[in-house]
């Protein structure tokens, strides 16, 4: 599949991309949270996010282990109580959400390019550092970036905002989504995973286990559909049920900042077959 034919994007532009998310931020946090940033749902949300985090790290330590919550998040990224890294920390999320599996690419360049996720972190940390958002007397290499959540995080009409931020953002660069869904490219695997049973030489029995097990994963994929398919391993209907019941707010971003739908969608079965 073409998926696979792209190269990585360079730092250096990764740079450029990022420093206009920083700057657009003030403008985008007035947006999504007119009340101020300390009083929206996405502030509390990541309040709680991180108290989740440091409930599960004291689950699994020793007591001789045992730090203190500040301590424990005295080198994470972003910041407790940091609104504008905040807002920028979860933009980068998002933008690797967007690139996890799809690619950019510019309508007069023949390569398509993919956002490495280690470049990603350290360019992050890069513009808060060049913006003299860190803690002067701590090397940036020393901050660990906080797991994400974004999606949970975000309200449906913030994560529309942010999303059409960021295609703005790519747009002004010159590119344009070649678009690539994450749950179809992973039907399609266990599709082929199938295909790759049914023609094994297994055990009866241990054949048909494996099989159903497959086949429990994708119902589970699709089960958020009001409408399912007779056959889960029918990938020209799976297809067929994504492109009429799918609401994808990356889609939905693009759509409002280019005016049109990005490349791959609709999709087409082609795209999603070896």
């Amino acid at each position: 599949m073409k998926f696979y034919n792209n190269k990585k994007l360079e730092r250096a532009c990764l740079y450029n991309i990022l420093q206009d998310c920083y700057d657009m931020i003030p403008r985008l946090m007035k947006t999504i949270t007119p009340e101020g940033w300390e009083s929206g749902l996405t502030h509390q949300e990541l309040l709680i996010h991180r108290q989740e985090l440091y409930d599960a790290f004291l689950d699994n330590i020793q007591p001789e282990d045992y730090i203190s919550f500040d301590q424990y998040f005295s080198s994470s990224f972003p910041p407790a109580q940091h609104s504008e890294l905040e807002l920028f920390y979860l933009l980068a999320i998002i933008l690797s959400e967007i690139t996890l599996a799809s690619v950019i690419y510019r309508p007069d360049d023949l390569e398509s390019y993919y956002i490495n996720p280690d470049d990603m972190i350290a360019t992050v940390f890069q513009v808060a550092a060049k913006r003299r958002q860190l803690d002067k007397g701590k090397d940036r290499n020393s901050y660990r970036l906080l797991p994400p959540c974004p999606f949970r995080l975000l309200e449906d009409m913030e994560l529309h905002h942010c999303m059409e931020a960021l295609f703005a953002i790519l747009r002004s660069h010159g590119f344009k989504l070649d678009y690539w869904d994450v749950e179809l490219l992973e039907i399609a695997e266990l599709q082929d995973a199938h295909s790759t049973i049914f023609y094994s030489s297994l055990d009866p029995a241990e054949k048909e286990k494996q099989q159903a097990e497959l086949e429990l994963q994708i119902i589970e994929i699709i089960s958020p559909y009001t409408v399912q398919v007779d056959n889960p391993f029918d990938l020209p209907a799976v297809v067929k049920l994504f492109n009429r019941y799918k609401i994808c707010p990356i889609i939905l971003g693009y759509l409002h900042s280019y005016d049109e739908f990005p490349k791959g969608y609709p999709y087409r079965l082609e795209d999603y077959c070896e």
